[in-house]
């Protein structure tokens, strides 16, 4: 987060094949910072992006939002009940089914969580069942439900949590059996392809490459996972990176066999930035550095999160759907 009493977080939008930032739109790779001129202003906490949508919560004065990331429509939502202080937590996701947006909310006490359509009946309903771990903003929307990032052990399975958001419940989903209690330095939660991927990134001093193991559902309901590897040669990145585990697998390009891993490293009042394009099928892979000239940013630039997606041209307009109907 940026420098200064009232730190704030920028969107930029940039080409994901050369990482030049731009204001010009269409574009499909959006870049958020601390700091700096002249895009949007984002104060933190934001929820993850789904369909080139993002929902941001603002401080001062007390408000929701949602935003279209391509045409820059802002749209107003009521806080969930119970929030009249403190900051609440949110998530955005979709119903490919119902074709539904829903946020899912809580109070600031966290006591109870409740979720609403994005309808012409803007209103919270309490969710039935509370979530096993807390949640938070590492967490991915995918195949019509939220995953988060956290793992739990169940009998000595290794399970997820995630919120079905057609039936507007928390579930848990068991790991494939081979992963049970192996031990990752970090995990991630992600999208492949419109597939839900669970990521073990396995960093072992004896080895001369970072491994990261992706497991991608195909089937939810016959818990059909696809395995496959991620491998990178340690010389390829700053030995700080490896120490402070500033990498993180953000999804797949348009082309889904390309996963795209972001690395960075903060040494003093300057940021190394990098993406990461691994091709599954050859496992060739590139680095590109982020290049910042075009932004003229300073020094209180310390981080950015990115993101993948397509580009969201319609209106924000939910007069014409209609409120969940969940029994």
């Amino acid at each position: 987060m940026g420098k200064g009493p009232n730190p704030q977080w920028m969107i930029y939008p940039a080409n994901p094949e050369n990482a030049v930032s731009t204001n010009q739109l269409p574009c499909h790779t959006s870049y958020y910072y601390t700091g700096a001129e002249p895009c949007i202003s984002l104060e933190k906490p934001f929820t993850n992006i789904v369909n080139g949508l993002i929902c941001i919560w603002h401080k001062n004065p007390r408000q929701m939002e949602l935003l279209n990331l391509t045409t820059r429509e802002r749209m107003a939502l009521p806080l969930p009940p119970g929030n009249q202080k403190g900051k609440p937590t949110f998530c955005l996701g979709f119903d490919p089914v119902k074709k539904q947006y829903k946020v899912l909310g809580s109070s600031h006490t966290r006591k109870n969580r409740y979720v609403m359509t994005l309808s012409n009946d803007m209103s919270w309903r309490k969710v039935a069942n509370l979530p096993r771990v807390p949640i938070s903003r590492s967490h991915t929307c995918v195949d019509g439900a939220i995953f988060w990032r956290k793992d739990l052990y169940e009998g000595g399975r290794r399970e997820v949590q995630y919120f079905d958001i057609a039936e507007e419940r928390f579930k848990l989903l068991n790991i494939k059996e081979q992963v049970g209690l192996k031990y990752f330095d970090m995990n991630f939660v992600t999208d492949i392809g419109g597939k839900f991927t669970w990521a073990g990134l396995l960093r072992t001093s004896n080895l001369p490459e970072i491994r990261i193991t992706l497991w991608t559902l195909i089937n939810k309901h016959d818990l059909d996972w696809v395995e496959s590897q991620v491998q990178i040669p340690k010389c390829r990145i700053p030995r700080k990176i490896i120490s402070f585990r500033n990498i993180s697998i953000v999804g797949c390009t348009t082309d889904s066999s390309k996963v795209l891993i972001k690395s960075s490293l903060n040494t003093g009042n300057q940021t190394r930035d990098s993406l990461i394009f691994y091709n599954l099928e050859t496992q060739e892979f590139r680095t590109v550095q982020l290049r910042f000239e075009e932004m003229k940013l300073s020094s209180k630039i310390i981080g950015f999160d990115v993101s993948f997606h397509v580009e969201n041209i319609l209106p924000l307009n939910f007069s014409n759907v209609p409120p969940s109907t969940v029994s």
